[in-house]
């Protein structure tokens, strides 16, 4: 599922998709764009997903492996 489809989720929704609550979920994107941007100084090229892309994939695939 993309990011922008999940802004219209509600809580639970949200909660059975990735395991996490909305806020948990922002705490983490917030942590995870503070750490790209330190590793964007030492250079690299830019990444084609944003980091909320990159982070509901995971826990999406988290949550679809945890059985």
């Amino acid at each position: 599922m993309k990011y922008e489809k999940t802004k219209t989720l509600t809580e639970k929704e949200i909660r059975r998709l990735t395991g996490v609550k909305r806020k948990t979920f922002d705490k983490m994107v917030e942590i995870l764009k503070k750490a790209e941007e330190a590793r964007r100084r030492k250079g690299g090229h830019e990444s084609k997903l944003s980091i909320e892309e990159m982070l509901l994939l995971a826990l999406e695939y988290g949550m679809s492996t945890e059985k």
